[in-house]
């Protein structure tokens, strides 16, 4: 009989030496050029967001202004109303008109130099500059104002004073331009802008003065 031997073999543990991971020399460089390429980069963009916000602080230089824009009224001429006591500065290179052949009989505008006045009438656009008209009536100015309101369809009026005098400014949908009525003992002086810029318009209006 043959007897079977069931004693195990021992397991033997196999132990693996660990070795530190050695980096050859050619790594090492890759590895010091890729550094030096970031850092490259971050400094590229630091310097160009440096460079872009210097710029952007800079002092931007302002565009020539035309005398009447930049603020400066020297030469600027005087019209006198007399009859109506008032009077106002405009500048040099406009021209006083009265058109006494049409509708605009007894209107007062004024245009450019070397221009052809046309007055805007009938749906079509003129090139004045700014036209004035008197109304006379006994009217408060705010009564006065509800009259006008009713006639030329006006949503909204905006109090202020002119040469010391109350007036209000409201804007003309239908010619698109600024409109100023001042109230001067019993008569309303209307002041219409057309071709002017807001500047020019603060100007003109701050250089009003009635006879009280």
């Amino acid at each position: 009989m043959n007897s079977t031997d069931n004693t195990k073999e021992p397991k033997l543990d196999i132990v693996r030496e660990t070795r530190p991971l050695q980096l050859s020399n050619k790594m090492v460089r890759v590895a010091i050029v890729l550094v030096l390429l970031v850092e490259v980069v971050i400094g590229g963009w630091y310097i160009g967001i440096r460079t872009q916000t210097a710029q952007t602080n800079q002092t931007i230089p302002s565009p020539i202004l035309s005398p009447d824009e930049s603020g400066d009224m020297e030469g600027w001429e005087t019209y006198v109303n007399e009859e109506y006591g008032f009077s106002f500065k405009y500048p040099s290179d406009w021209f006083e008109y009265q058109d006494e052949q049409h509708i605009n009989y007894g209107t007062t505008a004024f245009f450019k130099v070397a221009t052809t006045p046309l007055y805007s009438q009938g749906g079509h656009m003129g090139n004045e500059l700014v036209t004035l008209y008197v109304k006379d009536s006994l009217l408060s100015l705010e009564d006065y104002g509800k009259e006008l309101a009713k006639m030329q369809n006006i949503t909204e009026f905006f109090p202020l004073e002119i040469g010391g005098q109350p007036a209000v400014e409201y804007y003309d949908e239908y010619y698109s331009n600024s409109r100023y009525v001042v109230n001067n003992n019993n008569n309303f002086l209307h002041i219409i802008f057309h071709n002017s810029t807001s500047n020019t318009i603060d100007q003109i209006l701050s250089t009003f003065e009635f006879v009280k």
